[in-house]
């Protein structure tokens, strides 16, 4: 969502006519001369809103949930391009407005006839040049490849071929030669190959990682292109789907319900990342319970599925045929030669080679019977070093979300809105008012319906954008409704002035920026909010703007404006979203519908699912509240007041001047002088108190942490009798495994450093292969954290190499402040629901996750157990060769939030699950401060309640001022926040 919010800031920076923006909003991909800006087609980001919609998680009924987020669409599209509530209109005609139930359904059709999808919005002809290269390349790759197979292999092919044996069939697709079916990125630009083709190994010693028979295969230049392959849509009968499929990387093969697009509890979908699936076979998906629903057939590379997408995946897929049988026979794979000869490799480079002798070569290919080595074809490796570093420079896609036009059709009206009511066919079309003639269009009728929509006869159009404009310049539309044009709405105050205003714009070409700059030069912008009493009894509403109105301003102009006090507002533009408490512009605050932000909501910024051109203005206690008690809010307060003048007078003129725009008067400044002299008072004497509890309390442990030292001295011998890990990295001077097995490799800007690894949260560090497999084993690490803020990093890691299974020490992943083990999916593994972390960021933790061989999962923190142990599911099995350990990472590459800002002094695996009281003893391996569980226990009982008064007393005193802050600062602080709850500071005047 991130790309279309970016991609609204930079139109409305460039000034793009409003006109153009609302094609681009309904059909940017589809336009015949798109706008192009440093590389990116910024016309198809506009379609983006279309997947701003609600989605259930694998819903029972699809089609519902199809019926409900195109509802959604229509009520976003309607409502904000032309103040109509069409989706009024669902069920019935609507109401009160000339909206048929005909005209729902007419727009229904139009969005149900695209798919959601992940689209690549980089100019159309990017890498082309670099792609002509690699294809000239993989030809002379290939001459040098079948130079050496000629001299491997007999003279001719033994064996013979045949076709497949399938049941008896339903729906058949032979993807060698189908023509219906849709296509959509770089990967499959080719279309269906001959029996041949093949992809370049892009890392380690092979030369050509697969050889395909005829079919549509992706990764025949990169496996970074993006791929979508979907069939027409159909009826489903149920019975089984059977497709014939390769792939790796998290590719997906699978049906989609109804456009539904995501996989779930029932909406089933075949992954392809092991090295099994890499070889053509046979995979089925159960249809019955879809029997009567619309389906289609996808596959998706892993960062082009509509959801649930890896967006930093490389990945590939390949299918042959696919085919739905209610037959419970099992199709058998097609006859292959035993072994080929000289004469598949002479049909290989004359491009005559069949399916079979494709097959036969791969097979050879992958068992090792044919050369593949760069040693083993010098020719070639020169050309494949070149290929691959090409292809390393190829420009990756810039991936969005949006749609992808399917094969469309008319949509059936559904009586009184159920859907298990469909009536008669309605033609699709623009509102029946305005302009009823039907599309005549093999497409969606997107690009008609922004043609009807940027019309210059369209009278709603023009006069509702002029009308929103003039509702954000004066606090209230020309139509108060600014959503809502119909019966139901309120009339315009000044129906000639939005009439006048509407065709001024149509014929300034729709810009924004020229029409904002005439609203605020006027002298209806420049008047003064002072008023008459007369003039409040003639006009209290202020309907005909004789004065200002005053108004409080929007949530996320408060929140910047705090920040821009506080001196730490970030203005880098664009990018990925921050949470609340980052110092960056409002607009780029993360927007989770279900984890809103508090500061905001608490303002009235409205949940985002429906337009809301007027918002609601409260005026609530939890607004002072916020202001006062929230977290950012109280250390930007005090980042202000520390960037103010030294001399108490100067100051607080400074602080009026900065956040109200003027002097503070004579009593308003002696009130201010006095407020922080008693607040300076106040804090003084807290913090005398809070340093005498802290003496109290270090004298009641004093004995107790002399006697647990000289305990834990006598007890170090016995760490030593630990058995050896399978690998150990300790960081004193390089990176190296102690064991000699696993050495790191550092990214990004992971460095050592004062016998540590650091790492920033885009770094990590990497081993290559493990020696062996792993099932049950020990993760175990010694690490100090930046903040306690972060979100979803991992210390250490085992996975799969392709990112996809993984288990990892993870900090706050599931709840901020707690360690959690980090499994792909959450599939193997919960929450331990131990105590927040409050301590890692100042000092070294120990940690420590345990597997069992059944997939029971214990953690530690410190040699003690953490939370609870649990068992989810079976444990998952780390193949050797395939597998390795990251340092720093979740799991993959450490973008997002999968890395880690710490240090990790030491880290350690073992290929067995250890027990408890080998955790107590191997944590003693790096110096950890002695725990207060530890002192509390060795204390007697009285002196354990006297600690525990104290400390209550000592928490109530503490939350009452900033941890490390002066007296002096704590009450400069509780005056800017004073300042801040001031309505001259929140409202426009």
């Amino acid at each position: 969502a991130w790309r279309y919010r970016d991609y609204v800031i930079r139109a409305f920076a460039d000034d793009v006519p409003y006109f153009q923006m609302v094609r681009e909003a309904v059909a940017g991909d589809l336009l015949p001369n798109p706008r192009i800006k440093d590389g990116l087609n910024e016309s198809a980001l506009g379609i983006g809103q279309l997947r701003m919609v609600l989605h259930g998680f694998s819903p029972t009924d699809s089609l519902d949930e199809l019926v409900t987020w195109t509802d959604n669409q229509i009520e976003t599209v309607s409502k904000a391009f032309q103040a109509l509530t069409v989706s009024c209109a669902r069920c019935h005609d609507h109401k009160f407005d000339a909206i048929s139930q005909a005209d729902f359904y007419a727009l229904y059709g139009i969005l149900t006839s695209t798919r959601p999808a992940i689209i690549d919005v980089n100019a159309p002809g990017t890498g082309d040049t670099d792609r002509d290269e690699l294809q000239r390349l993989k030809k002379q790759i290939q001459s040098a490849v079948a130079s050496a197979w000629l001299k491997a292999l007999p003279e001719k092919t033994e064996g013979m071929e045949s076709a497949a044996t399938l049941p008896a069939t339903t729906h058949h697709w032979d993807l060698r030669k189908e023509e219906n079916w849709f296509t959509d990125g770089d990967g499959l630009r080719q279309g269906a190959t001959a029996p041949g083709e093949f992809s370049i190994a892009l890392e380690g010693d092979r030369v050509i990682s697969n050889l395909h028979p005829g079919g549509l295969f992706t990764a025949l230049i990169s496996t970074a292109d993006r791929a979508v392959l979907m069939s027409p849509r159909f009826r489903c009968e149920g019975g089984t789907l059977w497709f014939r499929v390769a792939g790796g990387g998290g590719a997906v093969a699978k049906y989609v319900v109804q456009n539904y697009p995501r996989t779930g509890t029932i909406h089933k979908a075949r992954e392809l990342k092991t090295d099994k699936d890499a070889v053509l076979g046979w995979h089925k998906l159960d249809l019955e319970y879809w029997k009567g629903d619309d389906i289609h057939i996808e596959l998706a590379t892993a960062a082009d599925r509509p959801a649930q997408a890896d967006l930093d995946a490389r990945s590939w897929f390949g299918i042959t045929e696919a085919f739905i049988t209610h037959s419970s026979d099992n199709p058998r794979d097609p006859g292959i030669p035993s072994k080929p000869g000289q004469d598949a490799v002479r049909a290989w480079l004359a491009g005559t080679l069949t399916d079979g002798q494709a097959e036969a070569l791969n097979r050879a290919l992958q068992s090792g019977q044919l050369p593949n080595q760069l040693s083993a074809i010098p020719e070639a490796a020169a050309l494949v070093e070149k290929y691959r570093l090409l292809e390393a420079k190829l420009p990756r896609p810039t991936r969005a979300p949006g749609v992808l036009e399917g094969d469309a059709r008319d949509a059936a009206l559904f009586v009184r809105g159920n859907h298990k009511q469909p009536a008669d066919l309605v033609p699709r079309r623009f509102l029946d008012g305005i302009n009823p003639v039907p599309f005549e269009t093999k497409q969606s009728g997107r690009i008609e319906l922004a043609a009807h929509l940027t019309d210059p006869q369209n009278p709603l159009t023009a006069r509702v954008i002029v009308n929103r404009l003039w509702h954000h310049i004066f606090g209230r539309g020309l139509v108060a409704t600014t959503d809502n044009f119909g019966r139901l709405g309120q009339t315009p105050t000044h129906p000639e002035l939005l009439d006048f205003l509407a065709a001024q714009f149509i014929a300034d070409g729709g810009s924004m920026r020229r029409f904002i700059h005439a609203l605020v030069s006027t002298r209806a912008f420049a008047r003064s909010a002072s008023a008459s009493a007369a003039d409040l009894a003639r006009d209290p509403d202020n309907l005909h703007l004789a004065r200002w109105t005053v108004r409080r301003l929007e949530a996320e102009a408060i929140r910047d404006s705090i920040l821009h006090l506080s001196g730490k507002l970030d203005a880098t533009p664009f990018g990925q979203p921050v949470p609340g408490t980052a110092p960056r512009r409002s607009v780029y605050v993360q927007v989770i519908r279900n984890q809103l932000d508090p500061f905001l909501t608490a303002f009235d910024m409205p949940v985002p699912s429906a337009p809301r051109g007027a918002r609601d203005v409260t005026n609530v206690p939890a607004q002072s509240l916020a202001l006062l008690n929230d977290p950012a809010i109280q250390t930007w307060a005090a980042d202000w007041a520390a960037r103010t003048e030294t001399a108490p007078e100067q100051r607080i003129r400074q602080m009026f001047q900065q956040a109200l725009a003027r002097e503070p008067e004579p009593n308003e400044l002696q009130a201010s002088l006095r407020f922080v002299e008693s607040h300076l008072t106040e804090a003084r004497a807290r913090q005398d108190r809070i340093t005498a509890l802290r003496r109290q309390v270090e004298a009641l442990f004093g004995a107790a942490r002399l006697e647990l030292t000289k305990s834990d001295r006598s007890d170090s011998s016995e760490v030593s009798d630990l058995p050896a890990p399978l690998a150990e990295w300790t960081f004193e001077n390089d990176t190296a495994d102690t064991q000699a097995r696993l050495p790191l490799t550092l990214s990004g800007a992971a460095r050592l450093e004062n016998g540590a690894l650091v790492l920033d949260g885009s770094s990590m560090a990497q081993t290559g292969s493990l020696p062996k497999t792993l099932t049950a084993k020990t993760l175990e690490a010694w690490v100090q954290l930046d903040n306690l803020t972060q979100r979803g990093g991992g210390v250490i890691t085992v996975q799969g190499k392709d990112g996809v299974v993984f288990d990892s020490i993870v900090f706050a992943e599931k709840q901020p402040g707690h360690w959690v083990a980090g499994s792909d999916h959450f599939t193997r593994s919960e929450p331990f629901n131990g105590p927040a972390e409050t301590e890692a960021a100042n000092r070294i933790v120990h940690l420590a996750v345990v597997y069992e061989a059944d997939g029971t999962v214990s953690g530690y923190r410190d040699g003690e157990p953490y939370g609870r142990a649990y068992r989810k599911a079976p444990g998952a099995v780390f193949e050797a060769e395939s597998s390795q350990i990251l340092l720093g990472c979740r799991h993959g590459k450490p973008t997002g939030n999968r890395g880690l800002t710490a240090r990790i002094h030491r880290a350690r695996l073992y290929d067995r699950a250890l027990a408890e009281e080998e955790i107590a003893q191997t944590a003693r391996l790096e110096p950890i401060p002695i725990t207060d569980h530890a002192l509390l226990s060795a204390l007697p009982p009285e002196q354990r309640a006297q600690i525990q008064s104290l400390r209550a007393e000592l928490q109530n005193l503490e939350a009452q001022a900033p941890i490390d802050t002066t007296p002096e600062a704590t009450a400069w602080q509780s005056l800017a926040l004073s300042l801040l709850n001031l309505k001259e500071f929140i409202y426009l005047r």
